[in-house]
This record gives structure tokens, sequence and C-alpha cells, in this order.
């Protein structure tokens, strides 16, 4: 007698598309940082930094009256990465200084100063017009010679410009052509060359502030003005901030474990150690932990959903995952082949257990459901580009970027920034990002045309919808060279945009600074990652590098 055979294949039969991606470079090296020894003399350590950090807290406010030598001490201070202890002393400088800018001319003041105080300002979102480098246009070589310091100081300001500020265009185009050929002059001296190689490719502004502050303090110990008390502190701070940071990621690295998704979801990235990397570059400080871990648990499982839809599902299994994310209900699991339910039973714990345990703040029930709804957005952005996979469609500039802009998920990491913010997770705030404002929208231009530049010729070798590059060639009659420039073209505009919004926004109050940080970080996290390629999917490179440097290897006291 002959057995029946099903005419429906089984879910394990079904073909399916396969990225191939690479394991986790860091396998589960981070769990052993749960054994870490304590280190004895940590009281005396911490004394030792409180006498430092009154020690520069008077340098600050009474230690010197040369306003260069001021502004310098800021810099460094922001530079070391330890400006957040000190950010009601420099807000008090920065203020006053912004009065004198907008009531007096800066004439004696050398060209250095007034790069820098410019460029302070504009970071601490002061509007600060940029009329006082008129008065440079069309005689930049004459007012600038090879004085490395005044270029570096004028290249770095020019990268804080809006659009239409035509003075600080001709300014970076200056200063970078002059930077260009100091690096290729053979006589310049290895240790400037590197300076300015590295500023060439990380401008201080669109650079990760842990990372710079990483690279700067073994620059600034060899600078002939370095502050000793500074510098130690930063050193100190670097070491103790890093140690919290390998706890958060040795637990991070257990929860992971626990769910098995390396296991049960092979097909997806394994990539928590990447995750927790991106939240740390969202915010670093100490009083953020709950946001870090928050964040790279929402970043873990946004990741795996994005996946499923771009990778391993076939189109009517992502019909019935995106109709069960639009009920967001236990009982949707039923209609789910087995690797979904095991996905879609650990989404839902996740996010309760997330809005559990943040259950002592006011908004918490108010950001979990904008993040379940930005989550369903997802669900829903996801299956249009599937769809247009599946019938080889590609769409025009306009339908991508209406779809595209949403599918890089920054709504949902904001509303999960401002979860784990505590007070500054209003709902104001939550409105605020939903809304999509022009800050949040110039962010998610920059990277996801950076993301689409760096992977789309991977992506499209697997089997992917058609990113921007394809959009513009196709609507365009262009080549690939001439897609990339346009796209690069509404990288730097979006970049501006970035820095109009965030001074006009912080001028009006309408939101804390602090959540503007956030999006700016979040921008100069994906600069960083998509710098040299996908640092996420293909984490092998420079990623890892970064992920040692803040992670494992400590700064030598």
């Amino acid at each position: 007698m002959c057995s029946k055979v099903s005419a429906v294949p089984s879910y394990s039969e079904v073909a399916r598309r396969s990225a191939q991606f690479q394991a986790s470079v860091w396998g589960d090296y981070f769990l052993s940082y749960h054994s870490l020894p304590r280190e004895e003399g940590n009281q005396l350590m911490e004394k030792q930094m409180e006498e430092l950090k009154e020690e520069i807290k008077c340098q600050l406010i009474f230690a010197t009256k040369d306003k260069t030598e001021k502004l310098r001490l800021i810099d460094s201070i922001q530079r070391l990465g330890v400006s957040y202890h000190f950010e009601n002393e420099i807000h008090k400088i920065l203020q006053q200084l912004h009065h004198i800018a907008i009531t007096a001319n800066n004439d004696d003041d050398d060209l250095h100063t007034i790069t820098l105080s410019f460029r302070l300002l504009r970071q601490q979102g002061y509007n600060i017009s940029s009329q006082l480098f008129d008065k440079f246009r069309g005689k930049w070589e004459s007012s600038y010679d090879n004085n490395v310091e005044e270029l570096l100081s004028l290249y770095e300001a020019s990268q804080l410009r809006m659009r239409g500020e035509e003075a600080l265009d001709e300014a970076f185009r200056f200063a970078n052509a002059r930077l260009e050929a100091i690096v290729s002059d053979s006589a310049t001296e290895p240790m400037v060359a590197a300076e300015v190689r590295r500023a060439l490719k990380w401008p201080l502004y669109k650079n990760l502030p842990r990372l710079e502050a990483r690279h700067y303090i073994g620059l600034y110990s060899e600078k002939p003005w370095k502050n000793e008390g500074l510098l130690n502190f930063a050193k100190m701070d670097f070491n103790q901030l890093q140690k919290l940071h390998q706890k958060e990621i040795a637990y991070i690295s257990e929860w992971w474990e626990d769910y098995g998704f390396a296991e049960k979801l092979s097909f997806a990235r394994n990539r928590i150690v990447e995750g927790y990397f991106f939240a740390l570059g969202i915010f670093f400080e100490p009083q953020f932990l709950s946001a870090r871990l928050i964040m790279t648990k929402i970043i873990a499982i946004g990741s795996m959903l994005d996946d499923i839809y771009d990778v391993y599902g076939t189109f009517e299994e992502l019909e019935l995952l995106t109709h069960a994310l639009e009920r967001w209900e236990k009982s949707e699991t039923e209609q789910l082949p087995n690797y979904l339910k095991m996905y879609y039973d650990a989404l839902l714990d996740v996010f309760d257990k997330i809005e559990h345990e943040m259950s002592n703040q006011e908004t918490t029930t108010y950001c979990i459901h904008h993040m379940k709804e930005a989550t369903k957005e997802l669900g829903r952005v996801f299956l249009v580009e599937a769809n247009w996979c599946k019938e080889g469609y590609t769409p025009t500039v306009e339908e991508y970027l209406d779809i595209a802009l949403i599918s890089f998920g920054h709504k949902l990491l904001m509303v999960t920034a401002l979860l784990g913010m505590g007070d500054l997770g209003t709902q104001q705030a939550v409105q605020w990002v939903t809304s999509m404002p022009n800050i949040l929208k110039a962010s998610t231009v920059i990277c996801r045309f950076m993301n689409d530049m760096v992977s789309h010729k991977f992506e499209q070798e697997r089997g992917h919808v058609a990113s921007a590059i394809e959009c513009y060639m196709e609507q365009n009659s262009a080549s690939e060279y001439d897609a990339i420039n346009a796209l690069h073209k509404q990288i730097d505009d979006s970049w501006k945009d970035i820095v109009e919004n965030y001074c006009v926004v912080t001028t009006n109050d309408e939101v804390p600074r602090a959540v503007l940080r956030r999006v700016l970080n979040l921008t100069r996290l994906f600069n960083v990652i998509y710098k040299d390629g996908d640092g996420y999917t293909q984490s092998q490179g420079s990623t890892k590098a970064y992920i040692k440097s803040l992670l494992v290897d400590s700064v030598p006291l």
C-alpha cells in the first residue's frame, strides 16, 4: 500500500535565498566578561578623579581669561570624551561667547580662534552667523598659509555649514585641497600627515564621539600645550566607562544566548556585539545604561526581521508575518511556520519584558505603543519591498524613498532611544520623533544612501530589491558613476540640513538638546559603519577594530 504524498511542499522543502552571511567574528568572547576580576584601588582612583574634575572645573571658570586658551580647553575636553562631566560650565562659557559674538566684532581674533569659536558654538546648537567668513572670500590663499592647525580648524568649521552658505562652501573646498596637498607632500612630517589624513576621512562633526575620544587621548598626549591633569582624567574616565560597557556587553551576550537566536534563526546575521556597538555610539554616557541595553535588544530583533523579509521568507510567509505584526497577539503564531513562530514569540516577549522592566516611568506605555506601531510599519514597508523584488520591479527614486526612508528604521530606533532616556522621553518628544521632523529625515537620507552605495552590488548578486543606485540609473538612463555622484550630493546637502535643524530646533527649545544629539549620533554611527563598506553585515574589517578599541583594549595610564 502506498502512502499519500502531499502536493504542498513543507516549509523545509521551499527553495530559499541565502545571503551566506559571515559568522560572528566574536563568538561568545564577551560572555567571559562576566568573570572579570574586580580591581583593587577603585576608591583611590575615584577620589583622584574627583580631585582632577574639580581642578578642571576651576580652570574652565577661573583659571584663564584668555579667549583662545579657554576655547582650546573646551575643545580638548569635548574631543577627549569627558564633556558630559562639565556640561553646565561649558554651556555658560559658550552662551557668554555667543552673546559677545553677536554684539561685537572679532577683528582682533586670529584665524584659529575665529574658526574654533564658530565650530564650538554651532556644535552647541547656537545659530551663529557665517558672515564672519565673508571677508576671506576671494583671498583664502593670502589669509591662510600652510599653517596646519589653522587649516584643520577651518576645515572642521566648514563641516558645520548650512545650505546657501557660500563662504563656508568655499572654505571647505580650499581647506580640503590644501590639506590633501600637505598629505601628498613627502616633506610633511609623518605624524602631521597622519593627523591630517585622519581629519580628511573623519571630520570631528561626523565621527562618533567615543571613537574620537579613544584616538584623541593618544594624539593629545603628544601636544606641547597638553593639560596633564585633563589628560589623566580622560584616561581614567575612559577606562572606568569601558568597565561599565564590558559588563553590559556580557549581559547582552548572555541574553542573546538564552534566546538561542543564532541557532534557531541561523540564516540571519549574528551581530549582537555590533548591535551593542550601535547603541554605544548613540549614547555612551553612564546614565544611559538602560537605554543601551534596550536599544541593543531592539536592534537585534529588528535586524532579524529585516533578514526574514530580505533573505529567507517566501512572499506568502511574509504576508502572514505582516498580518501577525498588525494584530500583535500571541494567538497569531498558529498561522505561522515554525521558524516564524519562534521569531514572533520572541518579538512579543522582548517587548513585554522591556515594558515590565521600565514600568516605573510615566511614559513607558506610550513609548512602547509607538515602538510597536513603528515595528508594524516596518513590516508593511518590508512587504512592499519584498513584492517589488518578487515582481522584479524597479521603482522611481521618489517611490523608492517613500518606502526606503521608513524601512531603514529610524523611527523605531529613536522612539526606543527616548524610552531609555528617562525624563527626556516625554510624550511631546515621542510625537516629535514620530512626525519624522526634518532633522530625522535628513539623517535617514544620509544613512540610507550610504548603505545603498556600499552594499548594492552584494545585494543585487543575491537577489534584492533595487537600491537607490538602480532606481536612479533606471529613471535617468544614467551610469552607476553618475548615480553615486548624485547620491553624494544629496548626502552633503542632508548634512547641511542636520546642522541647520540642530541649531534652529535647539534655539526654539522644541525638544531637549540631548534628544537632538541622539539623532546626530545615529547619523554619525552609520557614517562610520558605512565609510569603508557595510560594516554591520561584513563585520570582519574596521568595525571589529572599532569594537576592540572601545570594549577590549584599555587606555594605558
